[in-house]
This record gives C-alpha cells, sequence and structure tokens, in this order.
C-alpha cells in the first residue's frame, strides 16, 4: 500500500491530486517507508500506455524543442521520458545531448494531440547511411485510390503516412484503430517511405 499526503507533489495533469486517481493508470511513486512498512508518497508520476513502436535511424535533433525525428516524424523527449543507451558507446547518463544523427532507436512512444510523446528511447547504435525501419502504431485513416483500386495509403496515429496496396484485400473502415506492423526503408532526403511488408 501507499500512503499518499496532501503535500504530495503529482508530476502529471490528470491526476493532479489523490481524488483523480483511478483503478488502471499507470503511475510512478517516488518516497520512504515509515515504521509500518507502508510507502510514504513524496512524488507521484505518470506513465502513459505506449501505444507507438519505432525502431528507426535519428534526423532532425531539435534540442531547444527537445524533439528528434523518425520516419519524417517529431518525437518529444520530456522529464517523463526513459532514455537507455544499450549501443557499443553504453553512455551511463544518456539523454537527448548525446543523441546523434543516424543513431538506431527503438522508440516507445503515446501519442497526444498532434505530438508523439517518448515514453521510452533505447539507442541501439550507430550505421550512417542505413536506412531499415519497423515500427508499430494504430491506423487513424486510409485512403484508396479512386483511379486504381489496387494502390491505397494509410496514415497511423503518429503521422506516418505509408503505401497499403498489399492490404487491399483486409482494407475497410473496420482496420481504422487497428495496429499495423510495417517493415521498410527510409529516405531522409525525400521524406519517403518504401514498405517490404505490412501486417495487421
Amino acid at each position: 500500500s501507499v500512503l499518499v499526503g496532501d503535500d504530495v507533489e503529482f508530476d502529471c495533469s490528470v491526476p493532479s491530486d489523490i481524488t483523480q486517481i483511478q483503478v488502471g493508470m499507470k503511475l510512478e511513486v517516488e518516497g520512504v517507508f515509515n515504521a509500518s512498512k507502508v510507502l510514504v508518497a513524496e512524488e507521484v508520476e505518470c506513465r502513459e500506455d505506449a501505444s507507438v513502436e519505432i525502431m528507426a535511424y535519428v534526423h532532425n535533433i531539435d534540442l531547444n524543442n527537445n524533439t528528434f525525428s523518425v520516419l519524417g516524424q517529431p518525437v518529444t523527449v520530456n522529464d517523463l521520458t526513459i532514455m537507455k543507451d544499450e549501443s557499443d558507446s553504453q553512455e551511463k547518463e544518456f539523454d537527448l545531448m548525446k543523441l546523434f544523427e543516424s543513431d538506431q532507436v527503438e522508440v516507445h512512444a503515446y501519442v497526444d494531440g498532434a505530438n508523439m510523446i517518448a515514453t521510452r528511447v533505447i539507442r541501439l547504435g550507430n550505421e550512417p547511411g542505413q536506412s531499415i525501419f519497423s515500427f508499430s502504431a494504430p491506423i487513424s485513416s486510409v485512403n484508396v485510390d479512386p483511379n486504381d483500386v489496387t494502390k491505397a495509403d494509410a496514415i497511423t496515429s503518429a503521422g506516418i503516412e505509408f503505401d497499403v496496396s498489399q492490404l487491399i484485400p483486409k482494407i475497410s473502415s473496420d482496420i481504422i484503430g487497428d495496429t499495423v506492423d510495417v517493415i521498410g526503408t527510409y529516405d531522409s532526403t525525400s521524406n519517403a517511405i518504401t514498405v517490404s511488408d505490412a501486417q495487421l
């Protein structure tokens, strides 16, 4: 059990106090144990569910706005983002300032309005010139070419637009909200995604 007093700091928009805590919320609590072995909370942080997972190469790092881009989409890093270095560098205190163009990263994120917010960023390595990616994200819209029904594009909740022609037999409004797993290559110069495999 956790004891939450009136003076506990909530690092969240919701819940902002103990009255707004609900069953199922993911929270991270910092505090100390009292003599009764009850955790007395000093700070409560929220952890959003990550609906988007991307493995790709970094470009367009913006330290002023705490963002970097993958697959043409900006990813925001905040105080709650867990950053870990699993590359050969093994940086102990890894943060956005130690991220480089062409670093391969694994991003776990959620979408808040038009923003993709990272809950976790793992650096896997640095391989200049590489373009292979994979991602998993919910589909937010599908557009079938009216002049050629064998062609279609989809947009995910993370804003990533890609060709889903190979999914044509399964395409309908029923797949909106479904998660798609995509593998392919990305050209950062032309912002072009080439899909080699897509599965619902």
